[in-house]
């Protein structure tokens, strides 16, 4: 190609001033690349030379896409075309990233506005295959968003597959070269490493996202995307990122997805994001609840989830309990933040929300405004809002398409979302889904108006409080000596059914005389009887209720449960001997394990009352088994410890 006379005049000016070898820059190729091509022609070993002729003074400047983005007001075309010697300012023009009026974190990229902090790659990316057809870099490679390139489809190379180190910015022995390794002195050239070619089942949505950023694709043919009309306003910089924030979401869950900062979206993940973009709101809404499981499935279900990431609702960093879907783009981009949101809930919230209204409809025998009645009634309570109670229903439940809550699961919601019902239960000691059927069968007062609409009542519900019953029936003076405590006799119980509104009952009844004493613990844990064998004998007749096993609760219900303190318990899950935050899941462990404090208490029902120091001790000497340790409490092979004991232990009911 010849040169123009300008173009050689502007050469000879120069002299000097300008690199030796002219560099023009190639299809694609971005500012970062054309620099580092430049610094690679003109024999530099490293980009500072040319950076310190642009004017960048730091101690170890550098020429990545973020840094430019960073220092936009050094980079001039006319400058740039003299340093580079190129022959069209017109084109350097082009490279230079804008600023935005938006604000010091938003550029114009091609023309596309996004916020370039954490839009680019830490370090160079390479498509070997392109490399082959033309040696230099595109900018669409540095986009961290993407894994492959999107002409050849190839995934890009972000490690030397020889040192297994970055590739890097700073080293400029070529564009094809390890600078690293040439440093060492080894030539590794990126183009004998072809990668695999990606493929996904939605290539059309695929194209649609990467056409919204790719330079490549020009931005006045953006307006032919199809481009729901909702979204239009926001610009193809926005959505693009929101696509990778959603892919981001579900790559994060899959532990097959490289996770490195410069790995990329795989193409499947960005794929799904795309069609769920194409398809708003519906699809976009069905995408919020497949990110929603992997979330909860890796968060709340996993083996590594805390059980204090539900007891502690009020700690304002528990970014566990938000909506994955958040977390797609930034706050500060408030009306698309806003839309996502209220989109991403309405799916699996119309779910929620649906099945209570058509309980509470059937239950009241009229149609409210359930959606008011709800979020007023039941959801607003102890300062956290409706978003937030709502993803604390959905840790608990495994709704499928189209399915609906039980009558007993929109109870238990609702109620755990009532400050009253958790107060009583904490009162009396008894874990909430037990509780519900103290309400159900009349045993307790209304405890919240509210929640007692969907509460199905046998008969007027009583004035005074089963605390104050309770109290005020048990027998004066102090207690004979060979009494027992009621806790202890319902631990027997190895069957999934709810002992208290059979054993209440009888107490209330004068049918099992008991006595209250005065202590700093629970109702319960102060109830003690004498006649052990009329409660043993209650318990056997009561009849199975295995759905309340199944509603994960929160720590102090399951303290309650197993007879611990709510430190134990935690811990307990937070070790994974305790597998999940039901119940049952309770009753799996202690199928297999036995701790202190249940040994304590079948002793104790026997008239042995010892100290945990004094078990662990005996069954150290005898050389049972330990299967774990969590603050004072040792954990043993239930079989080995209930043979070292044998008929000193009060027996399991079964």
């Amino acid at each position: 190609m010849p040169l123009e006379p300008d173009h050689i005049s502007r050469l000879v000016k120069t002299i000097g001033r300008r690199l030796s070898y002219s560099v023009d820059a190639l299809p694609g190729e971005g500012l970062s690349g054309l620099l580092f091509r430049a610094a690679s022609e003109n024999g530099y070993p490293t980009v500072i030379d040319i950076a310190r002729l642009i004017g960048m003074g730091a101690p170890t400047p550098i020429l990545t896409p973020t840094a430019i983005a960073n220092n936009l007001a050094m980079f001039d075309a006319c400058k740039l075309t003299e340093i580079l010697g190129s022959a069209d300012r017109t084109s350097i023009q082009e490279l230079i990233y804008t600023k935005s009026e938006r604000g010091q974190k938003h550029i114009f990229f091609f023309g596309r506005e996004i916020r370039w902090n954490k839009f680019f790659a830490a370090n160079r990316r390479i498509s070997p295959l392109s490399l082959r057809k033309s040696l230099h870099q595109k900018e669409v490679w540095s986009i961290r968003g993407l894994s492959f390139d999107p002409s050849t489809r190839e995934k890009l190379l972000w490690r030397c597959p020889e040192c297994d180190r970055p590739i890097s910015s700073w080293y400029s022995y070529g564009v094809e070269v390890c600078g690293l390794c040439f440093k060492n002195g080894k030539k590794t050239d990126f183009r004998a490493f072809q990668q695999q070619r990606v493929e996904v089942d939605d290539e059309e949505a695929l194209d649609f996202v990467i056409k919204l950023i790719d330079p490549e694709f020009p931005l006045a043919r953006v307006r032919e995307l199809p481009i729901p009309a909702p979204l239009i306003e926001f610009g193809p910089g926005p959505l693009f990122d929101l696509a990778i924030g959603l892919g981001r979401q579900l790559s994060k869950c899959d532990p097959a997805s490289e996770q490195g900062f410069d790995a990329g979206i795989p193409a499947t993940a960005i794929a799904q994001a795309g069609r769920a973009l194409l398809g708003w709101p519906e699809k976009f809404a069905e995408f919020a609840d497949i990110v929603l499981e992997r979330h909860l499935e890796r968060n709340f279900r996993g083996h590594q989830f805390d059980l204090r990431k539900l007891s502690e609702l009020k700690t304002k960093n528990s970014q566990a309990l938000r909506h994955p879907i958040r977390l797609v783009c930034q706050e500060e981009d408030t009306r698309l933040f806003k839309l996502i949101s209220e989109t991403a809930k309405c799916s699996r919230e119309e779910q929620v929300f649906g099945s209570i209204a058509m309980i509470l409809n059937n239950q009241l025998k009229q149609r409210p405004e359930s959606r008011s009645l709800i979020e007023a009634g039941y959801s607003n309570q102890d300062g956290k809002s409706v978003r937030r109670r709502l993803l604390g229903a959905h840790s608990r439940l495994t709704l499928g398409q189209g399915e609906t809550m039980s009558s007993y699961d929109a109870s238990y919601f609702i109620a755990s979302g009532s400050r009253k019902f958790r107060h009583a239960v904490l009162e009396v000691g008894i874990p909430l889904p037990f509780f519900l059927d103290l309400a159900e069968t009349n045993l307790t007062e209304i405890v919240d108006e509210d929640a007692e609409r969907v509460l199905v009542r046998a008969g007027t519900p009583p004035r005074q409080s089963l605390y104050n019953r309770l109290v005020a029936g048990a027998r004066k003076g102090n207690p004979p000596t060979d009494v027992v405590e009621l806790r202890s006799i319902c631990m027997l119980m190895k069957r999934p059914i709810n002992p208290w509104p059979a054993l209440l009952r009888a107490l209330l009844d004068k049918k099992i005389s008991y006595w209250v004493s005065d202590s700093r613990a629970t109702l319960i844990d102060n109830i003690w009887i004498k006649d052990a064998r009329a409660a043993e004998y209650l318990l056997m007749t009561i009849r199975p209720t295995p759905h309340v096993f199944k509603v994960p609760v929160l720590c102090k219900d399951l303290a309650f449960y197993a007879g611990v303190s709510s430190t134990i318990i935690a811990r307990l899950r937070a070790s994974g001997l305790l597998k999940g935050s039901t119940l049952a899941d309770f009753d799996a462990l202690n199928a297999e394990c036995i701790l202190t404090r249940e040994i304590q208490r079948r002793l104790s029902l026997r008239g042995v009352r010892t100290r945990a120091p004094r078990v662990v001790s005996e069954l150290r000497e005898a050389g049972v088994r330990e299967e774990g340790r969590v603050v004072s409490t040792i954990i043993y092979n239930r079989k080995s410890a209930e043979a070292f004991y044998g008929s000193r232990l009060a027996q399991c009911i079964e």
